[in-house]
């Protein structure tokens, strides 16, 4: 399996972009909804965080 950085160093923004035109275009090909969200305050960033803690069961370990 590829670690984290192999992945990363594969698909970066030229090759996605290069290859679908967009990174939207690449979301939208893989059947993915782009979810944009701009000037989010940081209460909705630490609750987003807390959901994210949650879900996965742990705290994230990456900075």
């Amino acid at each position: 399996m590829a670690t984290h950085e192999e992945v990363v160093a594969a698909y970066n923004r030229g090759t996605i972009g290069a290859r679908f035109g967009s990174w939207n275009n690449a979301l939208a090909k893989a059947g993915l909804q782009c979810v944009q969200q701009r000037g989010a305050s940081k209460k909705d960033l630490f609750k987003n965080l807390e959901e994210v803690w949650i879900s996965i069961g742990r705290w994230s370990n990456r900075g």
